[in-house]
């Protein structure tokens, strides 16, 4: 990856370059000023946050919380989540303790200090899992998607494998500042993939000060980066060359994703238990 990733405005490219070496240093010092695990937790996912929020357009907030769908499922807790804050509402209890519709989330990501073994990582897999498991489409009923926020519908196809569009469903990553060796790290996840279904597939596997590990799809014979699995022909890791550059190059791909995310209009009358109600009828 060049210096200039925009692959337009240099001062642009500058800019955002900078930005991510500041962060990428930050975490660093972080790492090593912080030494109880619970404080450098917050300290990591605090950090994080704050350079995303440099990418993210106004409607997409950036949170905490559980992420539940309107058949009564919950997910584990998530580190981060990114919603369209224009399509849902946000269901805060006592304890502050949050609560995200699935229809509302367009990403979510699960921030670690070490992945350095199987056991985190197929935690860290599980967690993401266990939103993309939630029904986000009230069992193939709401198929109706937002095109950017509030801006009308369109009715959602599903492919012939039974797997809804890419920009339908909800991206995945894992960011971490120690994990295990690239090549170990690949295996890992080929097994992970060859077991589950691509809408489980995390798009991103991040050690920040080491590697980037997303797929890569052919076009014209050459291979290309593309976090979509529907296209994946390879597993894509970047070189040792481009350390530098891994804050930037993720967050440029979760940015692009954002720019196509679909959204679905959440059936509020059914999480809530009101869609049916004892009435009565008058002639109009």
């Amino acid at each position: 990856m060049e210096s200039n990733p925009s692959g337009g405005s240099s001062t642009l490219g500058d800019v955002f370059l900078t930005l991510a070496h500041q962060m990428q240093e930050q975490f660093s010092e972080t790492l090593r000023l912080v030494s109880h695990p619970g404080e450098l937790g917050v300290a990591r996912e605090n950090l994080l946050v704050e350079y995303l929020r440099r990418f993210l357009p106004e409607r997409y907030g950036i949170d905490t919380g559980f992420v539940v769908d309107s058949k009564g499922h919950t997910s584990r807790q998530i580190d981060i989540i990114i919603y369209d804050k224009i399509v849902s509402p946000v269901f805060e209890l006592p304890g502050k303790l949050k609560y995200f519709p699935c229809e509302c989330i367009v990403a979510v990501g699960e921030v670690k200090t070490t992945i350095t073994g199987r056991k985190a990582l197929t935690d860290a897999l599980s967690t993401l899992e266990s939103v993309q498991k939630l029904d986000r489409f009230s069992g193939m009923t709401n198929l109706e998607v937002a095109v950017h926020g509030a801006h009308g519908y369109i009715e959602l196809e599903v492919s012939p494998t039974g797997l809804v569009p890419y920009n339908c469903r909800i991206f995945s990553f894992i960011f971490t500042s120690q994990a295990m060796k690239k090549d170990t790290m690949i295996e890992e996840l080929r097994y992970f993939c060859r077991s589950h279904s691509k809408d489980y597939w995390p798009n991103i596997v991040v050690d920040f000060e080491n590697y980037l590990i997303s797929y890569a799809k052919e076009k014209d014979g050459k291979p290309l980066l593309d976090p979509n699995p529907d296209n994946a022909v390879k597993f894509y890791a970047t070189r040792p060359k481009e350390r530098k550059n891994l804050v930037l190059l993720f967050a440029t791909l979760l940015a692009n994703f954002l720019t196509i995310a679909g959204v679905v209009r959440p059936l509020l009358p059914v999480y809530f238990d009101v869609s049916r109600s004892s009435v009565d009828l008058y002639e109009l």
